[in-house]
């Protein structure tokens, strides 16, 4: 599987699960997923590849990979069950992002359903799934966001 989407002569993106971001910071990857569920399978997995990038210990680093793909699972699942970015031919983007002791997994959506009355913002439920396990397996989470407008979830966590 190539990580940069393929392009038609007419610049649509084809089929491919997710798009390659380019940052000028070294430190920050990303990516622009679909709304399928192996799109969010296959960018769980670049995750997995990459959050541990750098880490000398390998049970540390194992630990950080799986934390931080469960994470970004979470959130991309909740990004595309509340808001439009779960429609057809809607993406999210999904950005990790190091310093020397966070690793941040960062998912922003593309807003509200249109037409949609009820505008939600994210909270942690008690049932344990969604933001209650992203609260769980990171040592901080946040969102940035305005009614009507995208959503963007950041979670944290430390690096050893």
């Amino acid at each position: 599987m190539k990580c940069i989407a393929a392009k038609r002569r007419d610049n649509r993106i084809l089929s491919a699960p997710y798009q390659m971001l380019r940052y000028s910071d070294p430190d920050r990857l990303g990516l622009r997923v679909r709304h399928t569920v192996a799109a969010r399978a296959a960018a769980q997995n670049w995750v997995r590849r990459h959050a541990a990038r750098g880490i000398a210990n390998p049970m540390a680093a194992a630990e950080i990979a799986n934390r931080a793909s469960l994470i970004a699972w979470e959130l991309m699942d909740n990004a595309h069950q509340h808001s439009y970015s779960g429609a057809p031919d809607q993406t999210l983007t999904l950005m990790l992002e190091r310093s020397r002791y966070l690793l941040s997994i960062t998912v922003t959506d593309a807003g509200p359903t249109p037409g949609c009355k009820r505008l939600s913002f994210p909270e942690q439920k008690s049932h344990g799934g969604g933001l209650g396990r992203v609260a769980s397996l990171s040592f901080y989470w946040d969102w940035d966001g305005c009614a009507g407008l995208p959503v963007t979830v950041k979670a944290r966590i430390e690096l050893p």
